[in-house]
């Protein structure tokens, strides 16, 4: 979809220990089930961590007041308003985005970052394209509950039909190109 590699990913310097902390591991077991936190283990294991110097600290202090942006976002969010080549942020927080695109407060910093959010609706019309709707359903059915918009658009489980699912991913990327800054990246 991108044309990135592994080196290319960045992770939160938090991330690694959040996912051995035995509080946070068991929540995310709970929502996303324990092999799916394997997966992501080993997903993670030698990705490159976000460099601190890449975080201004005015824009950290700028977000931390907003509500509904969590602290990974702010700090994502504050390293790509200082970017100065080639990003993007992957996400399926859609309050962050939200968030950060109607906040007054947020305007400058959301301008700076506009056109660089990859949502997870993006991310999986962009798989079912690639890969075919039957592929995904396969994969996405057994998790949909983890998210909203999985939920809604993969909701008739294994009766779930490309056309529906297709227009229930558009609406949620429709929705959120028309908020007062699209933050979304112009790619489909």
């Amino acid at each position: 979809m991108l044309g990135a590699t592994r080196e290319d990913i960045r992770i939160l310097p938090s991330f690694s220990f959040m996912l051995k902390k035995p509080k946070s591991r068991g929540r995310f077991c709970t929502r996303y089930g324990e092999t799916a936190v394997l997966r992501l283990e080993k997903f993670n294991d030698g990705l490159a961590i976000l460099e601190s110097e890449r975080v201004s600290i005015e824009i950290l202090a700028a977000l931390q007041g907003i509500t509904d942006i969590d602290e990974g976002e702010i700090q994502f969010f504050a390293a790509g308003a200082v970017a100065t080549d080639a990003y993007y942020f992957l996400t399926g927080d859609k309050r962050a985005i939200r968030s950060l695109a109607t906040s007054t407060e947020c305007q400058p910093i959301a301008e700076q970052i506009a056109g660089h959010i990859i949502c997870l609706e993006m991310i999986i019309a962009s798989l079912i394209c690639s890969h075919g709707f039957d592929y995904v359903k396969a994969h996405v059915v057994p998790a949909r509950t983890c998210d909203t918009a999985l939920m809604s658009a993969f909701g008739s489980g294994d009766l779930a039909e490309s056309k529906n699912v297709i227009a229930g991913l558009i609406a949620y990327i429709d929705e959120l190109r028309a908020l007062p800054i699209n933050l979304l990246a112009p790619i489909p």
